[in-house]
């Protein structure tokens, strides 16, 4: 099997991403007009807030919460099925492109893993790579730091590289909503007169929801998460087949050695190793 079909599998993973994206703009479209609408905040507003002065307070960031969340959970699933197919597609891959009888096999997953270091934002693949840092003997923890940097890019704050491992597992999703919530909740927007102060301030609240144009800054997030995504992909896997370039040459020059130069670099081999096994093991909570 050539690269050829690795550039095959590439373009699948690009529309699989498009899809995505697609999928993802309906889905935001969906839970908005869920939560954001007057039976839905005036139910709330009546069965959780007894006080208006509570509601003019909490009740924008309930909102939004509620609409984050939702959105969230959803796109999380579609992360996950491309991160799956990623990890499948690069198994397949070490299989074709490694020579048959080759007692040094390619290794795909440390390639894309060693080229996705090199990108700014990684989008859905920051998980991707989070998982397999955690769980492999790839320095994760040194890639931590670098997963860090993607997390905070999407507005997520695990507090440093050794806290990623433990929540990588809980990421709520990729939203941030910059919409600023004390600007929805400006002084003397629910200074609201009458009986049914329930109603009023839900109809108000949904107004300004759509001033603000919430919606559509959730649709922008969204889309630049993807469109990281895409970039993160496509620069991965041309790093990829670089190393499979560099694997090749390694396999030639491999094959060219004389037994004298095979024997020097096998001592070389086990002195490095008997290094390595004589260094401190780092405690995982460091």
């Amino acid at each position: 099997m050539s690269k050829a079909k690795f550039s095959i599998e590439s373009q699948r993973l690009n529309r699989m991403i498009d899809e995505h994206l697609d999928t993802t703009q309906k889905i935001v479209k969906s839970v908005y007009s869920k939560y954001i609408q007057l039976e839905f905040i005036e139910a709330e507003v009546r069965q959780n807030y007894k006080d208006k002065k509570d509601a003019e307070k909490y009740l924008g960031g309930f909102l939004i919460d509620k609409v984050q969340r939702d959105i969230n959970r959803q796109v999380s699933v579609l992360s996950d099925n491309l991160n799956a197919e990623l990890s499948r597609v690069l198994s397949s891959m070490e299989n074709y492109l490694t020579p048959v009888g080759s007692v040094m096999r390619f290794d795909a997953q440390s390639a894309f893993l060693s080229a996705l270091t090199g990108v700014g934002a990684a989008g859905a693949l920051a998980g991707w790579a989070a998982a397999v840092a955690g769980g492999s003997n790839l320095g994760g923890y040194i890639l931590a730091a670098k997963i860090v940097g993607w997390l905070s890019s999407m507005g997520i704050s695990v507090g440093g590289p050794a806290a990623v491992m433990t929540v990588i597992s809980a990421l709520g999703g990729p939203v941030t909503i910059a919409i600023g919530i004390g600007a929805l909740l400006a002084a003397g927007l629910f200074a609201l007169l009458g009986s049914d102060w329930q109603r009023r301030i839900a109809k108000k609240t949904v107004e300004q929801f759509e001033k603000e144009k919430v919606e559509d800054q959730i649709v922008v997030s969204l889309r630049k998460y993807w469109k990281d995504t895409k970039v993160a992909l496509n620069h991965s896997m041309a790093g990829t087949l670089n190393s499979y370039d560099v694997y090749l040459a390694q396999l030639e020059r491999s094959l060219a050695m004389s037994k004298e130069e095979l024997n020097h670099r096998l001592e070389s081999i086990r002195n490095v190793e008997a290094f390595i096994r004589t260094m401190p093991t780092i405690p995982e909570t460091v």
